[in-house]
């Protein structure tokens, strides 16, 4: 059971801390959970990392390449890649993109918009694309899958 002063001592550490959100409490174990504030820019941020080690395995290019302002066509291509792949696959806004990848908003959409139109044209962005493409759905979704298990059964 979970008396009062049980719950000041579990929750005295987060008081010292204000990044921290109460989560569940359970009375009857007397346990508190609780998760980071900003586990939300946390998960995008490993989601954006993720997708820009895919893109740089995928071209054979470094990630730091990718997230550089060079401007060789062997970097703009998975440049191209991952912002086509947060706005359309990940669903992030333009504004959300450009926060995580170090760009303005309208050069995100226009990465991908060069990137539909290099689909349209070019069949070694296309064939490339494609398996980044099929790569990143398998981690996005794979993270989804695993977040939904966990908001399911009994906590």
């Amino acid at each position: 059971m979970l008396t009062v002063k049980r719950a000041f001592e579990l929750l005295a550490p987060f008081k010292e801390n204000g990044d921290w959100r109460i989560v569940r409490v359970d009375i009857a174990n007397a346990n508190i959970a609780v998760q980071p504030t900003n586990q939300v820019d946390e998960t995008i941020s490993a989601t954006v990392d993720t997708m820009i080690q895919l893109a740089a395995q995928v071209w054979g290019v470094t990630p730091q390449n990718i997230t550089s302002h060079r401007r060789p066509m062997m970097y703009v291509w998975p440049r191209m890649a991952v912002c086509k792949a947060l706005l359309e696959i990940a669903g992030l806004s333009d504004n959300a993109s450009a926060k995580f990848i170090k760009r303005c908003r309208t050069g995100v959409s226009y990465l991908a918009n060069q990137a539909n139109t290099a689909l349209a044209t070019d069949r070694d962005f296309k064939r490339l694309y494609e398996k980044f493409e099929r790569l990143v759905k398998e981690h996005v979704y794979k993270c989804r899958k695993d977040e939904i298990e966990w908001q399911s059964g009994e906590h």
